[in-house]
């Protein structure tokens, strides 16, 4: 599954759910135990469910006791915003396989945005069998800091980085996270190389902006914000950052 960092608590709630930036979800390793499968993960890697959901489907009907392809079928709905149809899917595989860590993953980020504490136990449970997977330890980190844990959420951005260091979501989401919490300068020098460098999205200069407005840098953050957003729009951005940045997250919210 591909995703974005923290759930943004900025989609951009902060990279958590928005900053902390469903950037926030690192992707998903993909699991290719049949080229069938690899095709899935692709047309998913590419922005195409509803082709992944086609090919998942045929599997399916071919092999009903395939944890994976009824994995990917799951990937599929939540990809198209089909969280019911999603939660079957991945209910289906956990019967079939009970630590299925594909079905775990999409559990947890379907219950991210509406409620982290659920969303927590099922990363929690990806991190207890795959305890130096990077994904999980991100994603559990994402739900930490969207119930205000954010000590612990750091630990386990730090930890997702010593597992695969250029997982830039969980740069990002550590980068967020240690600004949310009181240390804006650091979070800053974080998240600034992913946003200055060659491979920099608005998305990454959105997150360098909310740290720096954080640290109290605003006329930075403007700055930075002007490669993106209009002059017009400049002082609604501004005033959107700076309300999603004193964001406190609260679980089921």
């Amino acid at each position: 599954m591909t995703g974005r960092r923290f759930v943004r608590i900025v989609p951009g709630a902060l990279a958590m759910a928005g900053i902390l930036g469903l950037d926030g979800c690192a992707p998903v390793a993909p699991m290719r135990d049949t080229p069938s499968l690899g095709v899935v993960d692709t047309a998913l890697a590419n922005g195409a469910p509803e082709f992944a959901l086609r090919i998942a489907q045929t599997m399916i009907a071919k092999n009903p006791s395939s944890e994976a392809a009824w994995v990917r079928q799951g990937d599929a709905y939540a990809a198209m915003g089909n969280p019911f149809e999603a939660k079957g899917s991945y209910h289906r595989a956990l019967s079939l396989q009970p630590h299925s860590t594909g079905a775990e993953m999409g559990m947890g980020r379907l219950a991210l945005r509406s409620n982290p504490t659920e969303a927590a136990e099922w990363f929690g449970k990806v991190v207890e069998t795959h305890r130096d997977d990077p994904a999980a330890l991100n994603d559990l980190g994402i739900a930490e800091d969207l119930l205000g844990q954010h000590a612990a959420a750091q630990v386990n951005y730090r930890k997702a980085l010593n597992a695969q260091p250029d997982l830039s979501a969980a740069q990002v989401n550590l980068g967020l996270s240690l600004a949310v919490s009181g240390h804006a300068q650091e979070g800053a020098a974080l998240i600034r190389p992913l946003a200055e460098g060659s491979a920099a999205t608005p998305r990454s200069r959105e997150d360098l902006a909310t740290a720096l407005l954080l640290s109290g840098q605003e006329n930075a953050a403007r700055a930075v914000l002007r490669r993106d957003v209009p002059e017009n729009r400049l002082d609604d951005s501004i005033r959107a950052l700076r309300a999603l940045g004193t964001m406190q997250a609260v679980p089921g919210s």
